[in-house]
């Protein structure tokens, strides 16, 4: 992120971020952090790096840090600019086509509103309570680990417009997309209007999903053969 757009974000998350400098100034005898500061610790903390460093830098203590994390955070959720949403309106969905047809390769990607995959969020083990009494379901055997199958979805620039904590680990793709919101709004679309995903989504009139499977030649000539008799008829 350059400075131009941080600067940007800075502006977009004052009203949260900034305080009464005087009476902060009162109540603990040195100046308030400025919100340049609780940005530049709650991007570098999430985009990997380690409070010792970032704080270090910053010239902040442990708890002064994780303050600044906590306040920067809660900024970003509460601001309604940077807010997860997918295109409900006609105009919108018209617009996420366009922009995913622009961007594509000779506009190959026509009639696209946007992206979908899920992903394992490791946990640690939960306990039985907290699970509601199956533990083994929050386990994936296929990252041997435990966890929680998140669904998220993303427009042409890879911006979130979509994302649900959806099922525990041990879930598949599929089961834990027919769970979420995302699947009625999928299924909804309109004529030519659809998502992509990978090979663990099921493929419909609005879901594309790569063709990988064995005898992939023979079964897309077939594949294709079918779809040249229907327009025929």
């Amino acid at each position: 992120m350059d400075g131009a757009h941080f600067n940007r974000l800075v502006d977009m998350l004052r009203p949260s971020l900034s305080v009464d400098g005087v009476m902060s100034t009162r109540r603990t005898g040195v100046a308030p952090i400025s919100e340049e500061v609780v940005l530049h610790c709650t991007l570098r903390y999430l985009a990997g790096g380690s409070y010792l460093d970032i704080r270090d830098v910053a010239q902040l203590s442990v708890a002064s840090f994780y303050r600044c994390l906590n306040k920067g955070i809660f900024a970003i959720l509460n601001c309604t600019e940077l807010a997860i949403q997918l295109p409900t309106t006609p105009r919108e969905i018209e617009c996420a086509a366009a922009e995913f047809a622009k961007s594509s390769s000779e506009g190959v990607l026509d009639g696209c509103v946007g992206c979908v995959d899920g992903m394992l969020v490791r946990i640690i083990t939960p306990t039985r309570k907290q699970a509601g009494g199956n533990v083994r379901a929050y386990f994936s055997g296929h990252y041997h680990h435990m966890g929680l199958n998140i669904q998220a979805a993303c427009d042409h620039q890879c911006r979130f417009i979509y994302f649900a904590v959806a099922a525990p680990g041990g879930s598949s793709d599929l089961w834990a997309f027919a769970r979420t919101k995302l699947a009625t709004y999928v299924g909804n679309l309109g004529n030519n209007r659809y998502f992509i995903g990978d090979g663990a989504y099921m493929p419909s009139e609005h879901m594309l999903t790569p063709f990988w499977r064995n005898g992939t030649a023979e079964q897309s000539a077939r594949h294709v053969r079918l779809l040249l008799k229907s327009a025929e008829d």
